[in-house]
């Protein structure tokens, strides 16, 4: 049997490997046209977003979340892209405050919280809505 101390570092050391992995997968905005010329709606995919929290049973659980943003105009995607780091950070906070307040989540209120931090973030009327793509409790 391991230390607990090990444990808890080989736990740790996990997450972050799982948080640069989904990481490599955001930053890549989607723009089409249909046959009539007009603007499809915009995506941007948000890094993947692992938090961590303390669970009812004296232990720890891990929310695993992938989204994109639904834009007004593709002309918001270099601004978007700028601010994501910000929307990132803000986006982990809120997440960690409702779970250490309500213990799990599920597709509505993510979808509620990213809506809310982005608007916050980018201003209102960039993002028209968002797309929950998985949110994995484990």
């Amino acid at each position: 049997m391991m230390p607990p101390m090990v444990q808890k570092l080989k736990r740790l050391l996990s997450l972050a490997c799982l948080m640069l992995a989904l990481g490599y997968m955001g930053g890549h905005a989607a723009y089409a046209e249909d046959d009539d010329g007009e603007a499809l709606p915009t995506y941007y995919p948000l890094p993947g977003l692992a938090v961590q929290y303390e669970s009812k049973n004296c232990g720890y659980r891990t929310v695993v979340i992938e989204a994109q943003l639904q834009l007004a105009d593709a002309k918001h995607i270099e601004r978007v892209t700028a601010y994501s780091p910000r929307i990132m950070a803000d986006l982990y906070a809120a997440v960690s405050r409702y779970l250490d307040k309500n213990k799990k989540i599920n597709d509505n209120p993510v979808k509620q919280i990213i809506k809310t931090v982005s608007n916050k973030t980018l201003g209102r009327g960039q993002v028209t809505d968002v797309l929950i793509m998985n949110v994995l409790n484990h």
